[in-house]
């Protein structure tokens, strides 16, 4: 339910400290002035709150116990920079015994709170265990999923479980109210929306899972919202908002960001060959002009047209090359002129993509 992450100090680090000599003991007795002014107003506003600070000695004073045990755990990353000191322990004591008696601690508030951790930790304990079976008994994560729920049913969580249980299950209306019932318990969590709209997507609900969607993006982006949301668009007939949501998912490096870059390359190669395709000039020993043309794109690619010129002259050619090109391949076209003939150096002469298709 509840975790702590630290890192152990190594004990290089004690090293570091004897070697850094008088300069860190005077930045210690600074920092430990400090801090002793830290606590003075910490127990003073405690105070003014309402609060007892004996509570807070009381934390010190275990701290101080415990750091008297040499073994590495979490603390020791905690008392790093602020280690506890018996010093202050005294002071604060001294201070808190001439304060008013009877202030609010919370012990019962406290027990109150710990008691209903206690008492749901075997749902969270039941979530945790379906989560590792969803991906290969998806059935048995269900099985958990509705354990959890009985023992806890306020848990967003727990339904977004059962919901990914049921989609892998091929029941996706199921999912979609499951998701329905996180989103009802936790409005904020991106998640959520995502999963509602990536399964209103398969259902053919075309406007729900746009709305979902868009609600995920606003929450945290991510590339599976934004290509689905550019499936949509093309499928709208809006192949400008398709071209922004593949754009943007195929900046993910991961498989749906790769769909992503190749749907977005069959879109924009109709309208911007130049960005897909690579045409520059070449010349061999005998100065014989040619067009190097190299596939950039994900896809392979047919009906290449591509033009050279030459600047400041009237020369062009446009060239067809019918012949799929894969992707990253390249070859070279004959301009069936020589740079002696034109008057010219290779730097002036050009090279363009005109127009491209995917090869199905």
């Amino acid at each position: 339910m509840i975790s702590v992450l630290a890192a152990d100090r190594k004990s290089h680090e004690l090293v570091d400290f004897a070697a850094a000599g008088g300069a860190t003991l005077l930045t210690l007795r600074f920092s430990r002035e400090n801090e002793l002014e830290a606590d003075h107003y910490g127990i003073d506003y405690m105070v003014r709150a309402g609060y007892d600070p004996r509570a807070a000695v009381e934390l010190q004073e275990t701290f101080v116990r415990l750091s008297g045990s040499k073994s590495p755990n979490w603390l020791a990353g905690m008392f790093a920079t602020h280690p506890p000191s018996q010093e202050r322990v005294e002071a604060n004591r001294s201070k808190a015994a001439t304060l008013p008696a009877n202030l609010f601690r919370g012990e019962e508030v406290y027990r109150q709170k710990l008691a209903f951790l206690i008492k749901s930790k075997p749902a969270y304990a039941a979530h945790d265990e379906g989560r590792k079976l969803i991906e290969k008994q998806p059935a048995q994560a269900l099985a958990k999923a509705d354990q959890a729920i009985t023992l806890e049913p306020r848990e967003a969580m727990f339904y977004a479980l059962r919901g990914d249980a049921l989609r892998k299950l091929g029941r996706a209306a199921e999912a979609e109210q499951d998701y329905g019932e996180a989103i009802k318990r936790n409005v904020d969590y991106y998640a959520y929306y995502l999963n509602r709209g990536l399964t209103r997507s398969r259902l053919g609900n075309a406007a729900g899972a746009q709305s979902d969607l868009e609600r995920s993006n606003a929450l945290l982006p991510t590339a599976a919202a934004h290509y689905t949301l550019g499936n949509l668009a093309q499928g709208a007939n809006n192949p400008g908002k398709a071209i922004e949501h593949f754009r943007m998912a195929a900046e993910s490096d991961s498989e749906i960001g790769q769909r992503a870059g190749t749907a977005l390359a069959r879109l924009e190669l109709p309208r911007m060959p130049g960005n897909y395709v690579q045409v520059e000039p070449v010349a061999d020993g005998n100065g014989n002009l040619g067009l190097r043309v190299t596939n950039r794109s994900p896809l392979a690619l047919r009906n290449l047209r591509v033009v050279g010129t030459v600047q400041n002259s009237s020369f062009s050619r446009e060239y067809l090359l019918p012949g799929p090109l894969k992707p990253g391949q390249s070859t070279v076209v004959a301009m069936g002129a020589r740079l002696s003939d034109l008057k010219v150096g290779l730097g002036q002469v050009r090279g363009q993509a005109r127009g491209a298709e995917a090869a199905e």
